[in-house]
């Protein structure tokens, strides 16, 4: 639902929740989790991460009132013609700067996918949807919920081993090849067959990815979580001194002062039901 404010004529997006379902499946403590990443991420107003603008409820119904980012996520975009490597690096590089400030609040996301990432109308990413993120976790902190889309869940989840951050390693690993080789690095005819090839079988990294990209990404996608990129004490910083990251300004990509590489060209706000706030 879409909503505009009366004053500022600015638009944001509202997630609508009905009591009684969050009661009937248990979903309580993911709901004031989810209430409680928004805080914490609103409290900086992060560039790369969805914050939140108010959250009220009624009679039967809670409601978080969010930024709205209406320029598509990546799932549009990274099947357009005009996906380029340089486009993707730099989207890469928004995401990593988001995840680490997650780790660094001791969150975990465990939803990371192309979907859940979106364009504003300035060429910036916002990472969006909170409701898998898990928090109190720290480097070495594990934790053994079954959750997350299938074909972007690492190796030791699908095994009902203890799992550290690092499957949010593993997840960015997966994002990073999407986004470079525009297809999945994992397939199967169902889930229990992309699951065991998610296990068992090593991706295909076609060489126009370049040495590094392959570099970078066959090290995030580790099968042993304590081996893969990202996994140590160092957590993000380990990511980010990667060789396919040697020429990034982190400071200046955090500050949104790296020119974007595309502008949304089109407004997305006749899929969305309007209210007034």
């Amino acid at each position: 639902m879409l909503a505009e404010e009366k004053t500022s004529k600015k638009l944001y997006a509202i997630k609508m929740l009905k009591k009684q379902y969050i009661v009937e499946k248990d979903e309580v403590h993911s709901m004031m989790s989810e209430k409680s990443v928004f805080l914490t991420v609103s409290s900086i107003n992060h560039p790369f991460l969805v914050n939140l603008h108010s959250c009220f409820s009624s009679a039967s119904r809670i409601y978080f009132v969010m930024e709205y980012a209406q320029g598509g996520d990546l799932i549009y975009h990274v099947r357009q013609n005009n996906f380029t490597h340089s486009r993707a690096k730099f989207y890469l590089c928004e995401v990593l700067l988001a995840l680490e400030y997650l780790h660094k609040k001791n969150i975990i996301y465990r939803d990371l996918k192309l979907d859940n990432i979106l364009l504003t109308v300035d060429g910036h990413i916002k990472i969006t949807d909170y409701g898998l993120c898990k928090e109190n976790m720290d480097v070495s902190t594990t934790t053994t919920t079954f959750c997350g889309t299938p074909e972007f869940m690492a190796p030791e989840l699908l095994k009902g081993h203890p799992y550290t951050r690092a499957v949010d390693w593993w997840t960015f690993g997966i994002l990073t090849y999407e986004m470079l080789v525009r297809g999945a690095p994992f397939k199967g005819s169902d889930d229990e067959e992309l699951f065991r090839n998610i296990i068992e079988s090593q991706p295909f990294y076609p060489q126009h990815m370049g040495r590094e990209a392959i570099q970078l990404t066959s090290l995030l996608l580790m099968k042993d979580p304590r081996k893969r990129l990202g996994a140590s004490q160092a957590d993000a910083q380990e990511v980010k001194s990667h060789a396919y990251f040697k020429n990034v300004d982190w400071q200046a990509m955090l500050e949104k002062r790296v020119p974007v590489p595309y502008v949304p060209k089109f407004v997305s706000i006749f899929f969305f039901f309007y209210i007034i706030l």
